[in-house]
């Protein structure tokens, strides 16, 4: 059976979902007090630890195989939050399921970490071994939270059963966070101040996430940490003029300079919404390939879709 954590969240609910198809056993924790239960969800306890986890998990009846971790504390679900929040969201919580999954002798311990603990841009190739320079309370936790892990599985001796997963922004029907506000400007019937922007940037398709979690599970010689992107590699204009057409709104930008978009971006106390727009961060898949597997859709092709379900959304309301 698997374990799956953050079901009721982007890609823990498609994930989900995944398993359905598949016709997969799993149970998925939720928060203690979430409401409406379904068959195959189960609460956590109000202060979960290794020991009231493991408790918990013997009443399913079935043997945990694997765990898939994907529940934690991101920017846009806690408005004002400190470290501690994210240490205890995104580090306290994966080492206490990390230990579960160790009692009850889980052979896969997956963790959905974040592209961020490389730094928010870079000039560079991004691989797993690129140097390390997590720039927020997020990335932070989530570089913590992975180090916990290497150490926990490496004096256990079982460090072939650990995957850590570093994605870049995922693309996919009803993102949150910052695909879902470029989708949203997109849909203005405005032309936006890309047309100058020429960076370079990778995302990584929901559907390609998931192919790779079930890829990981299902083979036993799969571990470590892997950098994980799309194939392909596309500017912020590139991206803005797929979403507009997608919306069927006009592909046009305006040459705006760079130059302009810096300044305003630090005159209104916002440099890194600068470096979000024209940074580049390129990521690299070769491990996981290397590995035998392969990107199973594009990213223009989410693009779209993505930008279909938000205008279908928006039409609904």
């Amino acid at each position: 059976m698997i374990l799956v954590t953050g079901g009721r969240g982007f890609v823990g609910g498609q994930l989900i979902a995944r398993l359905q198809e598949l016709q997969t056993d799993f149970i998925s924790l939720v928060r203690s007090g979430s409401e409406g239960l379904a068959s195959f969800e189960a609460a956590m306890p109000e202060e979960p630890s290794s020991e009231s986890l493991t408790s918990l998990v013997t009443e399913f009846g079935q043997p945990i195989n694997t765990v898939i971790h994907c529940a934690g504390l991101a920017h846009s679900n806690l408005r004002n939050a400190d470290y501690e929040d994210y240490r205890v969201a995104n580090v306290i919580l994966t080492e206490e399921l990390a230990k579960l999954a160790l009692n009850v002798g889980a052979t896969k311990f997956i963790f959905l970490s974040t592209i961020g603990v490389h730094g928010r841009i870079s000039s560079e190739l991004i691989s797993e071994s690129s140097s390390l320079v997590p720039y927020d309370d997020y990335s932070r936790s989530k570089l913590k939270a992975e180090k916990c892990l290497v150490e926990l599985f490496e004096n256990e001796k079982r460090s072939s059963e650990l995957v850590i997963i570093r994605p870049p922004l995922i693309v996919g029907e009803g993102a949150p966070g910052n695909l879902s506000k470029l989708i949203k400007l997109c849909d203005w019937p405005v032309p936006l101040p890309f047309g100058l922007i020429d960076n370079k940037r990778t995302v990584l398709s929901l559907e390609n996430l998931l192919d790779f979690i079930c890829f990981a599970q299902d083979n036993t010689d799969v571990s470590g940490i892997f950098t994980l992107a799309d194939d392909e590699v596309l500017s912020t204009k590139e991206i803005a003029r797929e979403i507009k057409s997608s919306l069927g709104k006009s592909r046009f930008m305006f040459p705006v300079p760079m130059m302009f978009m810096k300044i305003l971006s630090s005159l209104v106390r916002k440099p890194h919404f600068y470096e979000q727009l024209c940074g580049d961060l390129v990521v690299d898949s070769a491990r996981a390939k290397s590995q035998g597997w392969q990107p199973v859709v594009s990213s223009k092709a989410s693009l779209r879709k993505a930008s279909v379900f938000h205008a279908d959304n928006v039409r609904k309301v």
